[in-house]
């Protein structure tokens, strides 16, 4: 990532939520509100309006097509399980704090902020790319966004001093970053998130690239060009780890497995009831859901 631009990925991500919510076959998977936040989101950033014009239109779908097929569903529903694992613990009042890492343009934390006023939310992100956030989310007294360089600095850290409690029970989310982190930062990255709380009640929501038996990192159908662009915009690919090998990853780093969400799960949860299980997702990355073990790192 560019230190002085916004993340090219979370663009590239936020407009592609876009294209789907405009088009029928996705009806319901990607909701209105979620899309209107996206355009302000994507406007600030490229502080011009943004429309879903026909070239717009040709060039996503054209993105799509020579680097990886159903890249954009699965960009949405791995947003929509992270939204329903988040709201399940807020209904069931299981947490009090919620921290997104490195949320990019996603709206969630923005979009539960009105419905749960007495919960604090907290984002954690790169300068830049918050940046256009922070000029959409004004006058929200439960939202307090933190600029992050996770390569220099600890969510510990940057959380200290702020109305965040250690005490209190929390979800920490992390979408789709732990795939840029390498293997030293991803070990300090969880074990700085592990120290921010002081209860066995915190859970970790993160989102991971499952490691193939070639030791790929990439998506399973992914072609040469993914990795080119990833490249060129300074957002290579660097860690992930094979599902079966996760839960004595957790156990090390001071978490207990609960579950994965991968594609096939999804698929059943959020597309089999829509008629649509025969609609191409992309595969290899998944989503886990960890708890924090009681005691300090």
């Amino acid at each position: 990532m560019k230190q002085n631009t916004p993340s090219a990925t979370a663009l590239l991500i936020a407009k592609s939520q876009l294209l789907l919510a405009d088009d029928a076959l996705f009806a319901g998977i990607v909701d209105r509100t979620r899309a209107n936040f996206y355009r302000r989101f994507v406007e600030a950033a490229i502080g011009t309006p943004w429309h879903l014009t026909l070239v717009n239109r040709y060039w996503l779908k054209f993105i799509q097509r020579i680097s990886l097929p159903g890249l954009y569903l699965h960009y949405a529903l791995r947003k929509r399980c992270i939204e329903q694992v988040t709201r399940e613990f807020l209904e069931a009042a299981q947490i009090q704090q919620v921290v997104g890492i490195a949320s990019g343009f996603d709206p969630l934390l923005a979009m539960l902020c009105e419905h749960f006023k007495k919960v604090e939310f907290f984002e954690l992100d790169h300068p830049a790319t918050q940046q256009a956030k922070r000029a959409v989310l004004q006058n929200i007294n439960n939202l307090t966004l933190l600029p992050i360089d996770l390569t220099n600095q600890s969510v510990f850290d940057v959380l200290h001093g702020t109305a965040f409690s250690p005490e209190k029970p929390t979800l920490f989310i992390a979408e789709g970053i732990t795939m840029y982190l390498d293997e030293q930062e991803i070990r300090r990255f969880f074990g700085h998130i592990q120290s921010c709380t002081v209860a066995d009640n915190c859970y970790f929501l993160f989102t991971y690239m499952n490691k193939q038996s070639s030791g790929s990192i990439q998506f399973e159908s992914a072609t040469k060009w993914v990795e080119w662009w990833l490249w060129l915009k300074k957002e290579v690919f660097k860690w992930g780890i094979a599902t079966e090998d996760l839960p004595d990853f957790l156990s090390a780093m001071g978490y207990r497995f609960v579950r994965v969400f991968d594609a096939d799960s999804l698929t059943k949860e959020y597309l089999a009831s829509q008629g649509g299980k025969n609609r191409i997702l992309a595969r290899g990355e998944n989503i886990c859901l960890a708890q924090r073990f009681c005691g300090s790192f």
